[in-house]
């Protein structure tokens, strides 16, 4: 699930919007 060896946060951030775009945020921040 490694697009870019040398990008792993950028990787990481990807998979992550990918996850809140898909409504299952991993952590979900306060809502102010």
């Amino acid at each position: 699930f490694v697009f870019n060896s040398r990008d792993p946060i950028v990787v990481g951030v990807m998979v992550e919007a990918g996850i809140v775009k898909e409504g299952t945020p991993v952590c979900v921040p306060s809502k102010d």
